[in-house]
């Protein structure tokens, strides 16, 4: 009877994921994230924050604290989606071709029909 309960009341599709890239590191640490930084990890990390404030600055003509605030705010923040960034390519998320070659892993690609 439990049984019927639970499948009338939950799904019975289970979302698969699966890599579609080589796994490098299966739980990569904050050490091996930061040595797998790419040049345009640093500049998405900089530049991306650096526009924001930028922006917020001249938009609002507020020459105080709140601009010095607001980059406190974007700055880490950016920072930290880049380390998540890294962290997915080096689970086999997204494409980790650089780091294939780097660390001489086979570079295979793998299609997954549910993320498509």
């Amino acid at each position: 009877m439990t049984e019927n309960r639970n499948i009338l009341t939950g799904s019975i599709f289970k979302p698969v994921n699966t890599p579609q890239y080589p796994v490098i590191y299966k739980k990569p640490t904050f050490s091996q994230v930061m040595q797998h930084f790419r040049f345009s990890d640093y500049c998405f990390a900089l530049g991306v924050p650096f526009v924001l404030t930028s922006s917020y600055y001249i938009a609002t003509y507020r020459h105080s604290a709140t601009t010095g605030v607001w980059a406190s705010f974007a700055f880490p923040a950016i920072y930290l989606l880049t380390c998540e960034r890294v962290n997915q390519r080096l689970m086999g998320y997204t494409d980790n071709e650089k780091e294939c070659k780097k660390l001489n892993v086979p570079f295979t690609f793998t299609s997954n029909p549910y993320t498509l």
